[in-house]
């Protein structure tokens, strides 16, 4: 879904006051939000960053009202851009409602920038760790949850490493014009396995698979249910 996930059971759905008012600036400069990439505070690079990660300029850059956000414009794909395969002849046609395969560019080279920081040899790279938005990045929760130290139930982010094709997923509502708010939406994934890190709130799975929604009804029905902790799963 949208936004951060819940940590506690308490929490019943995602807080979305930053991806809300990404969401209303994006709209209300008449921006297209499956292109529209986000840069905390005033960045100047974010042009030369964009064409530097995904080999071409922005469209467009222009500010918030309130010059907390830098809104660049990814330039519009071209409709044969992918290769059809010799056992799908087909013309390949990308998705409206999903983000265009630059965000995953831009999220890889994040990652690898982190990685970079994180063993100290972030110095001396034309660019450093540059963390983007877009109200439309879908985050992933483990429904399996964890249990903490003290035995309490922990609800679960689930982070995909660069092992996973999908990679970063956005789902864009196919209103038009887009609607005047960001309405809560929900995806189903399956992982072959997982492997935790970071404590008890975060775990990584691999080889992920997003699911159509059709297919959820078959995994509920043969799934198994247990109440634990007054959590339902």
């Amino acid at each position: 879904s949208y936004g951060t996930i819940p940590t506690s059971l308490q929490e019943k759905r995602p807080q979305l006051d930053k991806q809300q008012e990404l969401w209303k600036a994006i709209v209300s400069k008449k921006l297209p939000p499956t292109r529209t990439v986000a840069f905390p505070g005033k960045s100047v690079t974010a042009s030369k960053y964009i064409e530097f990660v995904v080999g071409s300029a922005p469209e467009r850059i222009v500010a918030t009202d309130d010059k907390q956000w830098i809104l660049a414009v990814l330039e519009e794909p071209q409709g044969d851009r992918w290769v059809p395969l010799d056992s799908r002849p087909q013309r390949i046609h990308s998705d409206p409602c999903r983000l265009p395969a630059e965000f995953n560019l831009l999220a890889q080279f994040q990652k690898a920038m982190q990685d970079m920081q994180r063993t100290k040899a972030g110095s001396g790279w034309s660019y450093g760790v540059q963390n983007f938005e877009n109200p439309c990045i879908l985050q992933w929760e483990w429904m399996q949850g964890s249990i903490s130290p003290k035995g309490a139930f922990v609800r679960c982010a689930a982070r995909l490493e660069r092992k996973n094709a999908i990679g970063l997923v956005g789902y864009v509502a196919p209103d038009d014009p887009p609607s005047a708010s960001l309405q809560h939406v929900a995806a189903l994934a399956v992982s072959a396995s997982v492997h935790a890190g970071e404590g008890h709130q975060v775990i990584f799975p691999d080889n992920v698979t997003v699911l159509p929604a059709g297919h959820i009804a078959f995994i509920i029905a043969s799934a198994k249910h247990e109440s634990k902790n007054n959590f339902e799963k």
